[in-house]
């Protein structure tokens, strides 16, 4: 028996809304998880006379064919924290897929004393199991020294992001609105920490810590905080509420990383952030996806829906029993009522939807307008504001940045998942060009599926094929995922034409000297360091050659 990993949550969770402060244990029970039904009973008659609690009889309401190792040892876990004084009363389990794994919940009140007693219930159980004599006198007394720690208070307006994709660019536009409503908005980004539009911490901050830091600041007065799947399952939200959760959608992304295996298990980490919803706000859900709809019809908050379609039925329906929703309806961004339509901005007129010819960009736009309108701000100010926000290195950093040479154009996106490379594909689409390069890389901890279909999708949109595959590697080896990248490319296009980059190959430099007059050339998925000082850089270079 061994303990994987032990993490602390610190806010609503796939486990609970309600109790925030949970002790999150991996453990491998290896061959004690086969034990009979007679040595559990034994086990648990001897957790008993150790732990002389009262507490302890509460589990005689299990049926023997119940009760597991697991249930013993949250079980001890909650125990021992009630003999030290601390209120606590919840805890689950949940057995894995893979044999003898478990996944081990349980409330605490103070972090240190729940991390200590997840690693104290398991070293108890195994003494017990090895048939030695166990004295929590001294771990009790070390118990008792208590500290306190909170999940950061709400005490500014909160709007909350989450989906598969569009969540950063999404949660920039809704910040660009506040901020240009007069408030000191910070928010979080995939990008980094920011406040109003000054970055004070560059990297991926879209978990708990970085939403603390935001809640914690004096100067903010709103708080507009993107909120990923990661974040959620190691540590909770850090937040007790939000005014509005928007869910932009739920795609296959992350799939068989973290117990997360599929897109319903996907769509129940994202639905937390739903559930943290204070009484009165709002979820703001795409009614263009199959699992956001089925969050909303899950959803004990109100709920309000978004659409490209105008015809929607599920936006028809929810509006003929009162609700709103967001909609695009001849050419318009559009908010509709039962009784009623407002026509907000023209989608054509919108910087950030490329004329609207980008489906996904035009359903960010109509996820930020309604959570804005759902916030109070005024329709007016919204609409000039979609008008002022640009696909750019500074208002969507690695977001459809496109850089003009004078022979041909870069164009720089983060997109890293099935359904974001098929959104790149529509928009090459709409591209003349008579030479589109693409540079792309594989994620090792992907699955094989999904690694193949980014080479599928690319040999689709491009003519010719770059695979600079120097770093994600995440315990593959970069050939292993290059084969299967390859074995995409030629699935699509037997003819393909690709080329691997090996090692001190700079990717986007190759592109350039490839290049014919009218070239398009896209690097995908962070495959490029610092892309914008590298591209502005070789900007540069061809001006001071001219």
């Amino acid at each position: 028996m061994k303990i994987i990993s032990i993490q602390a949550l610190r806010g609503p969770n796939i486990w609970s809304i309600n109790h925030g402060n949970l002790i999150q244990m991996r453990v491998d029970l290896e061959s004690s998880d086969d034990l009979e039904d007679e040595d559990l009973e034994k086990l648990y008659i001897n957790l008993g006379n150790l732990l002389s609690s009262p507490n302890w009889d509460e589990f005689e309401d299990l049926k023997k064919s119940d009760l597991t190792l697991a249930d013993l040892i949250v079980k001890l876990a909650v125990t021992i924290q009630l003999k030290a004084g601390y209120n606590v009363s919840f805890s689950l389990t949940s057995k894995k897929r893979e044999r003898g794994i478990w996944v081990m919940v349980f409330e605490y009140q103070n972090e240190e004393v729940g991390e200590y007693v997840a690693e104290l219930s398991v070293r108890i159980i195994k003494e017990i199991l090895a048939g030695k004599s166990c004295d929590l006198k001294q771990d009790l007394q070390n118990l008792k020294i208590e500290t306190h720690q909170k999940t950061a208070a709400n005490t500014i307006p909160i709007i909350a992001i989450t989906g598969s994709n569009g969540k950063t660019t999404t949660t920039r536009i809704i910040a660009h609105i506040v901020n240009n409503h007069g408030f000191k908005v910070g928010f979080t980004t995939s990008n980094g920490i920011y406040i109003n539009d000054t970055l004070i911490s560059e990297g991926d901050t879209t978990g708990p810590i970085s939403a603390k830091t935001i809640l914690e600041n004096p100067d903010v007065d709103y708080a507009v905080l993107e909120t990923a799947r990661g974040g959620i399952l190691r540590s909770g939200l850090g937040f007790n509420e939000c005014d509005i959760a928007v869910v932009t959608n739920i795609q296959e992304d992350h799939l068989g990383i973290s117990d997360i295996h599929t897109l319903d298990d996907l769509a129940h980490v994202k639905a937390v952030v739903v559930g943290a919803v204070k009484q009165g706000g709002y979820a703001v859900l795409n009614a263009d996806n199959a699992y956001t709809i089925k969050i909303g019809q899950n959803a004990q908050c109100k709920v309000a829906y978004f659409s490209i379609d105008s015809q929607n039925s599920v936006v028809n329906e929810h509006c003929e029993r009162g609700g709103v929703a967001a909609i695009l309806e001849e050419g318009w961004i559009t908010l509709l009522k039962r009784d009623s339509k407002i026509k907000v901005q023209k989608v054509s007129e919108i910087p950030i939807t490329f004329g609207g010819k980008i489906s996904f960009m035009v359903q960010n736009v109509l996820a930020a307008t309604l959570a804005t309108y759902l916030s109070g701000f005024e329709i007016e100010e919204i609409a000039k504001s979609l008008l002022t926000f640009f696909p750019s290195p500074e208002q969507t950093p690695g977001r459809l940045n496109i850089y003009n040479f004078k022979k041909f154009k870069v164009m720089v996106d983060f997109a890293h998942n099935l359904d974001a490379f098929k959104g790149i594909k529509e928009y090459l689409d709409t591209i003349n060009s008579p030479q589109k390069i693409g540079i792309i890389i594989g994620t090792g901890d992907r699955r094989d599926e999904d690694i193949r279909d980014f080479g599928r999708i690319s040999a689709q949109m491009f003519d010719h094929i770059l695979i600079n595959q120097d770093k994600f590697l995440r315990g593959r080896k970069a050939e292993e995922i290059v084969n299967l990248l390859i074995e995409g490319i030629k699935s699509a296009n037997t003819n393909a034409s690709y080329e691997y980059l090996f090692k001190g190959i700079e990717p986007l430099k190759h592109a350039l000297q490839l290049a014919k007059p009218g070239a398009f050339i896209v690097a995908l998925s962070a495959v490029l360091e610092n892309p914008d000082q590298l591209v502005k850089g070789y900007l540069a270079e061809e001006s001071s050659h001219l």
